[in-house]
């Protein structure tokens, strides 16, 4: 785009892939946990390499992010990144480690489907939701 609106777009374009990216990496690091507890030691060891992946991709979307104009600091995310990453290569670490050792498994090339959805409730929309107290719907004349 063009002018301060563009701008503005581009790098907020930016953050969403970044965060999005971020949080997939997140969540196959905790899959790769759950598998591993269900002595699925390849499936988790592929999931947490997935990842590391992700992971790479993230930082990669955030120094995009920060490098589109207005141009912003990076330092928070640059330590967030260390610690992330520290974290997602324990993990890793430990699927890769206990699969060796304990479960002797293939890793598999096709990542597992995402985790059940269990214990969350649906979503409410407003008209699932009883008037309150003083509410008069509005009539059609």
């Amino acid at each position: 785009g063009s002018g301060v609106k563009g701008f503005a777009f581009e790098k907020w374009l930016k953050y969403a892939e970044y965060k999005a990216t971020q949080s997939k990496a997140i969540g196959y690091a905790y899959q790769g946990l759950s598998l591993l507890e269900q002595e699925e030691g390849g499936k988790a060891r592929r999931c947490s390499q997935q990842a590391l992946e992700y992971l790479s991709l993230a930082i990669d979307f955030s120094s995009a992010y920060h490098s589109k104009k207005p141009k912003t600091d990076s330092t928070d995310d640059a330590q967030y990144h260390q610690e992330l990453r520290r974290l997602l290569q324990q993990i890793d670490r430990r699927t890769e480690r206990e699969n060796a050792i304990v479960y002797m498994r293939a890793v598999p090339v096709e990542l597992p489907p995402p985790i059940e959805k269990k214990g969350i409730t649906p979503a409410i929309t407003m008209n699932d939701l009883p008037p309150s107290e003083g509410y008069q719907e509005a009539k059609e004349e």
